[in-house]
């Protein structure tokens, strides 16, 4: 926050040493420890310039750190103590070369506890590092002492909040300390010796050149040349023997300019030094010509008064001296390379190494400042002695360098290892007048590879009897640097126990498996590039085997190699796969439950309400009935012929709907357990008949056949009448609505001695086998490509289900497409099937019923069947069969209102003719003579009939034509009887009928029902819109779905309007009439646009055959 203070640290705020030895130590990584220290002792017994950043390196890569580090500890000329940042690797190695003072540096801390110490986020406390902008987790810094003082420290951070330092990074950090240190106290001899021998050497330089000058001017310039040159670059002088040398005398020179003697590029190089001199400034170079060198001087000479007239050009040999040049530095490179060899300590010894004159053991070796005798039984172990003695004599007898790694005595009494080197020093005549020789501590270095050899061992030893399989490989690239391959260098023996494949050894593995996956290169070049550990699993399709792996970088980048364990893991996968898919079948199993329960609640909840429900419209359709009955019963006050036809209309679909209301009724009691039977013995057959019998007058009105082949039984058979009512009935109500020809056959026979068969088969138009599983499931309607309504419940056949499992028999069906089906109830013969309740009355089980009876008789199905039979005289013979009276009435005033159209018409033409433009005198003005359609639009507020008086008749501009389509024939003879008396009508009963009467006759407006059979609502209207004789035409859709859904969907597909069941006559009537308004006046203004455009192009094609 604004004014805030940022927060102040301490060092006990960030110094967490304590946390390293409670933390557990990550498990150390032999192979690779040995490896660096290998690679470290190869490299100081080398003299690596590199050997440094390699420790820093491999402090950054063993510790698996973030950034790592050397610093050292130096003193100004002031005198004050700062840390300079001698190497960085990582992610600070931009910071290199920085200096710190040490009581700022996060290094001065470690330096001040003398000891390896642990600080967390040292940035807080330590802001020099705050510079870096690279958040630190940790530091852990370890001191760099020799001889007691300390020199310097090494680091490492980690920037990962995941990455935390152990004891075991204190293990590998103290041996790269110890090996840092050993090294920074060579580089600080080597630097000394150096140092002297540069001083030694300048002072030889020295001597030689001053011998060289004296000696050439003692011998006046042997084998050089003396040269005058005056103002204007001319020889007056050229004497030397280097002139014979080069083939010239001196008349070749004296007289002539540079540029007239020497050749061009050479007369270029001198002219500008030669102007030089002149101008009072000497010059002197060497050069190489005739395989010598030489050396030139150019010096101005002045006369008295000090002017320049002249220069002097004094060249002389000097190949002598460049090869005693050459000499010297091959001497001095011998030299250093002696001093580099003593960098632990340094001896010479007598030309037969009897004697040890001297030896500096620099706290290794004791020193030997006199003269020795028995220096091998001093310094060297016994069982060394006689390896050491070979080596010397064979040195003597070559008289070259000796070199030997052996053990020593050292000065504790221990035993060490050196390597010692010594070169012989020569007389004049080749002989050894002593030696000079010099060792270097290698003690660590042999006890590391001691302990790498024993790692080694155990490796090796490891890696023969391993259970997870090991491979080294190198990863194959294309082109374009993506791995496509590998290449397999050394295999563990269980490689081929693990994956099955033999030899694999110098194989690539797409040698081995062709079609292996990529996927597994993928993962070796990312542990590559990231030079982590890389852990995955994969499946293998050609093994079949799944493996979990992890992948290390090994050795040199470059070489791209990498280290694979794997192992097997099919058993696990397997197990975890059952352990998944038991723990997906229990939660599927509980969700099953779960649905089960809330399912079982919902249809124990629609239960009770269909109940409630189906209670509650008993009542009302009683009262319904019940006068409507009577009123059609009634011959003392008989009604008149319409209304008659009006309440048997009303009777027969109170009775329906009635069906329907007990039938839900049935299943409510089903689902509930309170269904109630009486079962009594009956003689099925011809009760079965009599129920078949009474569909004959439909079936046959239809043009088909009933075959009732029902033989009496020997025996009675026990069933509840009114339930064989009820499944006879649906089945044969089924039967009817899906045969168009053929028969319908009603078999009832004996299956076998414990059961008899009824059997109910038709002709019809069957069922696809997909729909075969679920034609006996509540509310599920068979989608039929025809049928003679798609009226219907769906719930027939289901309650036929269930009413013969109350008989303890099976309902099975067979059905082949256009062929027909075959419905199979089959029921035990006895009562021990039946339920297990007293018998009351002696033949009957249960004789009484405690419910109201839903048993309707078979009218209610009959009469359903009758209106499913297509009539032949539709439109107006349907609409005469109401009444005469009202039907010439009817017809009257549609002939008063044709004249009245025709009289409207006579005068819309005069109108027209009155309303022409006169374009003799004026140009045509196409936006005055456009029709304005808008005005020519309907109100439809404006268009409603007031139809409160039932005589009162709407009057239309003439006699329009209206198309009912509608599956249900009582709607069809009430929707004509309303809109005959204003219109003409014709109906039909299906979409497919609809079009074939459009195609006889254009109707003015289409009345459909939605759901029909073969052709529905919408398929209707799809086939009029894309007619262009018919895409005009309104259409009105009926429909008993009053959803919001339903409706968007009709007004979307073309219709005009949605019309929704029940409505009013009144409604219908006044929607009827807007939409055939409007469509007269649509084709009223079309015509009237005609007829202006083609008056219009008679005027202009006048005018263009008067021009």
């Amino acid at each position: 926050m604004p004014g805030q203070e940022p927060q102040k640290f301490t060092l006990k705020d960030v110094l967490i040493t304590e946390e390293l030895f409670k933390r557990a130590p990550r498990n150390p990584d032999w192979p690779s420890l040995n490896k660096a220290v290998e690679s470290v002792a190869r490299q100081m017994a080398a003299n690596s310039p590199t050997l440094l950043q390699s420790i820093v390196d491999m402090a950054l890569d063993l510790c698996s750190a973030g950034s790592a580090g050397i610093n050292l500890l130096e003193t100004t000329a002031n005198g004050e103590e700062v840390f300079h940042t001698h190497l960085l690797a990582g992610a600070l190695a931009q910071y290199e070369n920085g200096t710190t003072k040490r009581s700022l540096s996060f290094c001065g801390v470690c330096v001040d506890c003398g000891s390896p110490q642990l600080l967390s986020h040292p940035e807080r406390y330590v802001t020099s590092l705050q510079a870096g902008n690279t958040p630190i987790v940790e530091a852990l810094v370890l001191p760099l002492i020799a001889d007691n003082h300390t020199i310097g420290t090494i680091w490492v951070m980690s920037h990962d909040i995941s990455r935390h330092f152990d004891s075991q990074d204190v293990r590998v950090m103290t041996l790269l300390a110890d090996f840092t240190t050993a090294a920074l106290l060579k580089e600080r001899q080597t630097q000394e010796l150096q140092a002297a021998n540069a001083a030694k050497t300048a002072q030889i330089v020295e001597c030689k050149l001053t011998e060289e000058s004296l000696r050439a001017l003692i011998s006046n310039l042997p084998g050089g040349a003396v040269f005058v040159v005056d103002q204007n670059l001319r020889y007056l002088v050229a004497e030397g023997e280097a002139l014979a040398i080069a083939g010239f005398q001196r008349e070749d020179f004296v007289g002539r300019t540079i540029f007239e003697v020497l050749p061009s590029e050479l007369a270029t190089y001198y002219e500008p030094r030669y102007r030089q001199a002149l101008a009072g400034e000497g010059f002197e170079h060497e050069h190489n010509a005739h395989d010598r060198s030489y050396i030139s001087r150019l010096t101005p000479l002045r006369a008295e008064n000090g002017e320049i007239y002249a220069v002097l050009a004094i060249s002389y040999d000097i190949t002598e001296r460049k090869r005693a040049e050459v000499a010297l530095r091959e001497s001095e490179a011998r030299f250093r390379a002696f001093v580099t060899a003593s960098s632990n300590m340094v001896y010479r010894m007598s030309a037969d190494w009897h004697q040890m004159r001297n030896l500096e053991g620099k706290k290794i070796l004791v020193n030997t400042e006199t003269p020795s005798q028995n220096w091998i039984e001093t310094y060297i172990p016994l069982a060394e002695q006689s390896r050491v003695w070979a080596a010397i004599e064979a040195a003597i007898q070559r008289k070259s360098k000796f070199e030997l790694e052996h053990q020593v005595i050292q000065q504790d009494g221990t035993i060490g290892w050196v390597f010692s080197r010594a070169i012989p020093m020569l007389d004049d005549r080749g002989d050894i007048i002593e030696w000079f020789g010099a060792g270097s501590d290698i003690t660590a270095r042999k006890q590391t590879e001691a302990a790498l050899r024993e790692s080694e061992a155990k490796y090796r030893s490891l890696f023969e009897s391993i259970n997870d399989a090991f491979a080294l490989l190198k990863v194959l690239y294309d082109d374009d640097n993506q791995p496509i391959d590998c290449r397999f260098l050394e295999v563990s023996p269980s490689f081929e126990i693990q994956t099955g494949l033999p030899q694999a050894q110098g194989k690539t593995l797409r040698e081995l498996i062709p079609s292996v996956e990529s996927g597994w290169f993928e993962y070796y070049h990312q542990a590559l590039v990231t030079n982590a550990l890389v852990h995955f699993e994969m499946y293998q399709s050609y093994l079949n085997i799944w493996f979990e792996v992890d992948v290390l970088p090994y050795g040199n980048p470059q070489d791209r190699q990498v280290v694979i364990v794997f192992q097997n893991i099919n058993d696990r996968k397997q197990a975890e796969a059952e352990r998944l898919q038991l723990i997906q079948e229990q939660s599927a199993r509980e969700q099953e439950r779960q649905r089960a329960e809330s399912l079982a609640e919902l249809d124990r909840t629609k239960t009770t309400f269909f109940s409630n429900v189906s209670h509650e419209f008993r009542t009302p359709l009683t009262l319904i009935l019940a006068p409507v009955q009577d009123a059609l019963s009634d011959w003392v006050n008989p009604l008149p012929e319409v209304q008659r036809a009006r309440l048997k209309l009303v009777h027969r679909n109170t009775l329906r709907l009635l069906k329907l209301v007990n039938t839900l009724l049935d299943f409510s009691r089903i689902e509930a357990g309170r269904m109630e039977a009486v079962y009594e013995p009956t003689e099925l057959a011809m009760y079965t008949t009599e129920l078949a019998s009474v569909f004959r007058s439909a079936i046959e009105q239809a043009g088909l056949r009933l075959v009732v082949d029902c033989p009496p039984l020997a025996e009675s058979v026990y069933v509840d009448r009114q339930m064989w009512e009820k499944i006879v009935l649906n089945l044969l109500s089924n039967a009817f609505k899906f045969t168009f020809e053929g028969e319908i056959a009603v078999r009832l026979y004996l299956a076998d001695d414990h059961h008899v068969t009824l059997q109910v088969q038709d002709t019809g138009v069957g069922i696809e086998p997909e729909q075969l599983p679920y034609i006996m499931k509540r509310f599920y309607q068979v989608c039929a490509a025809k049928a003679r309504t798609h009226e219907g419940s769906g719930i027939g056949l289901a309650l036929v289900h269930e009413l013969i499992k109350l008989h303890g028999g099976t309902l099975d069906v067979t059905s082949t497409p256009e062929v027909g089906s075959c419905f199979t109830v089959t029921i035990p013969l006895g009562t021990a099937h039946l339920p297990n309740v007293s018998v009351a009355g002696g033949d009957r089980i249960q004789a009484t019923r405690t419910l109201a009876s839903t048993a309707l008789g078979a009218t209610p199905y009959v009469q359903e069947a009758e209106r499913w039979i297509p009539k032949e005289n539709v439109g107006r013979t349907e609409a005469g069969k109401i009444g005469k009276t009202d039907s010439e009435t009817n017809l009257g005033n549609s002939e008063t209102n044709l004249r009245n159209s025709e009289i409207n018409l006579e005068n819309s033409e005069t109108n027209l003719e009155n309303s022409e433009i006169n374009l003799r005198n004026s140009e045509i003005n196409l936006e005055n003579s456009e029709i304005n359609l808008g005005n020519s639009e309907i109100n439809l507020g404006n268009s409603e009939i007031n139809l409160g008086n039932s005589e009162t008749k709407t009057s239309l501009p003439f006699l329009s034509r209206v198309l009912i389509v509608d599956d249900n024939a009582d709607m069809r003879d009430y929707l004509t009887r309303i809109l005959s008396k204003y219109v003409e009508v014709e109906a039909v009963a299906d979409g497919v009928a609809a079009l074939a009467a459009v195609n006889k006759r254009v109707p003015d407006l289409v009345l459909s029902d939605v759901m029909m059979p073969e052709l529905d609502g919408f398929g209707l209207l799809k086939a009029l819109r894309a007619n262009a004789r018919t895409k005009e035409i309104p259409v009105i859709l009926l429909s008993a779905r009053a959803d919001e859904e339903s409706i968007v969907e009709g007004l979307l597909a073309g219709a005009d309007d949605y019309l929704i069941k029940p409505f009013s006559a009144n409604e219908l009537v006044t929607r009827v009439n807007a939409y055939l308004q409007m469509a007269n006046r649509r084709s009223q203004a079309l015509h009237q646009e005609r007829t202006i455009n083609r008056r219009k192009d008679e005027v202009l094609l006048t005018l263009a055959i008067a021009r």
